[in-house]
């Protein structure tokens, strides 16, 4: 059985701004706004996987520079990562990596790059059950990339990690850009 998880997050290497382990920048805490939209303060993969597990979610990580919000994001999601796959008892796998066609032929609609509400809502409306080559149907190959002409968008699989459980089950996460 496969399991596929998608993030449109960039997922970059971290940089030296953050500390192996630590969730800091420039040697300061790191603050979230929540769903809710309180704000907390983390400095650790535990500080931030605690608040995970009490349910909070992330809307935001204010204040930070382009380069340093990408670097804060990816460090979000290697703790994240490395949390889930301990609680779930999960190995690395040398499962092939996907092309980018099956991706976009795999996930829903709903994935896709969505700039407006409106456009948003034509989704939600519109393309229920549908994936984001039914969504983009103009994606041609160029390079390491699938482009659209008429949408102005286009994808790139910038990260791909496979696990296997106990059970032999997969799980593949997929990062597009």
């Amino acid at each position: 059985m496969k399991y596929f998880i998608g993030m449109a997050v960039t997922l970059l290497l971290s940089t030296p701004v953050l500390a192996a382990g630590e969730l800091e920048i420039n040697q300061s805490p790191l603050t979230l706004v929540l769903s809710d939209q309180n704000q907390a303060r983390v400095s650790s993969c535990a500080d931030f996987i605690a608040l995970r597990k009490a349910g909070e979610t992330v809307d935001a990580l204010p204040g930070l520079s382009d380069p340093d919000g990408r670097a804060a994001e990816a460090a979000l999601f290697s703790c994240w990562l490395q949390a889930y796959t301990i609680d779930h008892t999960l190995f690395p796998s040398a499962a092939p990596k996907p092309t980018l066609a099956e991706v976009v032929q795999h996930f829903p609609a709903s994935a896709a790059f969505i700039v407006s509400d409106d456009e948003k809502q034509d989704v939600a409306k519109n393309y229920v059950g549908k994936t984001i080559a039914d969504y983009t149907p103009d994606l041609k190959a160029r390079d390491d990339r699938l482009e659209s002409a008429a949408s102005a968008s286009g994808y790139v699989l910038d990260e791909y990690y496979a696990f296997t459980d106990k059970q032999g089950h997969q799980l593949n996460i997929v990062a597009l850009v």
